[in-house]
């Protein structure tokens, strides 16, 4: 029987902090990425009847906390199960009992139609019109995407420069940013 060498065991389940300082009349903000079944603490106002959505946001303010489902919504209600209705469509409000007379604001922002991103994003390509989520925004989100695989695989706290795109404090992990293409490989 052959005896089989396991490699070095790698974690597929992570966690990743991005922390912003105040920026003009915005204060601090810090960001926390989950996954690989890594949940962040159960928010302790949320009724012991309801178990963690199996993915989602969740905004903590100053006032209470919002629970919204990975791509928006509700995670406590389905189109499957339209009996359900805790909280609202947008999600659910915690503590709850703060927000019983809360009045959901009005829709001020533009939606795509049918809610379909994909056409939206084909539509502007082939019009020049812009899409409702600017493709600006989502090179913004992927660069801090990138920057939380960089830190995972370097596993050291970096410091970010987007201006400039470097990091500020290793040297080493900014060798990974941009790595040299062999001589054959050009882009």
């Amino acid at each position: 029987m052959k005896k089989l060498s396991l490699p070095e065991c790698q974690s597929s389940a992570n966690t990743v902090t991005w922390e912003y300082p105040s920026r003009g009349n915005l204060p601090p903000l810090k960001v926390h990425w989950y996954d690989g079944g890594i949940k962040p603490l159960r928010p302790a106002e949320l009724s012991h009847y309801l178990a963690m959505p199996n993915s989602g946001i969740l905004f903590v303010g100053d006032k209470g906390k919002l629970m919204s489902g990975y791509y928006g919504g509700n995670p406590y209600r389905s189109r499957r199960n339209p009996d359900i209705t805790r909280g609202y469509e947008g999600g659910l409000l915690l503590p709850e009992e703060s927000f019983k007379n809360f009045s959901v604001p009005p829709q001020t922002l533009l939606r795509c139609e049918k809610e379909n991103h994909y056409k939206e994003w084909t539509d502007a390509c082939k019009s020049g019109k812009k899409t409702v989520c600017p493709v600006e925004l989502g090179c913004e989100m992927t660069e801090v995407a990138l920057l939380g695989s960089l830190a995972l695989r370097t596993g050291k706290l970096l410091k970010w420069d987007s201006k400039t795109m470097r990091i500020t404090n290793d040297n080493e992990a900014n060798q990974l940013i941009a790595p040299p293409y062999r001589s054959d490989w050009n882009m």
